[in-house]
């Protein structure tokens, strides 16, 4: 499955912008209804804008942060959007190995819409302080057997706690420092 991956990322192109960027959830998770019919699905967030490709002499010269003021150009002109698609599974489709892949035929259904009107700067952003887990789902939303998910969880758990480490250390002076400030 990796070296699947690692021969299309080689060719893709790269995208000029977050904004003209699809994101796909490659879990499945099961939707369950009032009547608590059920069904497995895959998301993926599609932009409204259209995907432009990176010039590879771009990309060559782009500083670190060129996403990042991409981006803000781009706000500063008006909001952006992206479409919440959830694709349903059929009968038979693995549901529990996200390196599968679902035939393109799946029914596709738009759930909503994202809108992102401003960003902050991660480090004292709001999301700064918050762990993702993709355990962590709301009513008529649940999981599959697929254990990538429960792997998911725990890696970003130790992310997070070292993050946070990052941070407190960040705001106290090292133990260094505190001996010769020492009378």
């Amino acid at each position: 499955e990796a070296a699947r991956f690692q021969a299309w990322a080689k060719s893709a192109p790269w995208s000029s912008s977050w904004a003209n960027t699809e994101y796909n959830g490659v879990n499945s998770f099961r939707f369950i209804d009032a009547q608590g019919r059920s069904r497995f699905v895959r998301w993926s967030m599609q932009p409204q804008a259209p995907f432009q490709p990176l010039a590879e002499t771009t990309r060559q010269q782009a500083e670190a942060d060129y996403l990042q003021r991409e981006l803000q150009a781009r706000l500063a002109q008006g909001p952006l959007r992206w479409d919440l698609v959830v694709t349903e599974a059929a009968p038979g489709d693995p549901v529990d190995d996200p390196s599968q892949r679902w035939p393109a035929s799946r029914p596709r259904h738009v759930a909503g819409t994202l809108v992102l009107d401003r960003s902050q700067a991660q480090a004292t952003g709001a999301c700064r302080d918050v762990n993702y887990d993709p355990t962590v789902v709301p009513d008529g939303i649940a999981l599959s057997n697929d254990p990538i998910l429960a792997a998911r969880a725990a890696a970003y758990a130790g992310s997070f706690n070292r993050r946070e480490r990052e941070t407190a250390r960040a705001a106290t002076p090292p133990a260094s420092e505190d001996r010769e400030a020492m009378p």
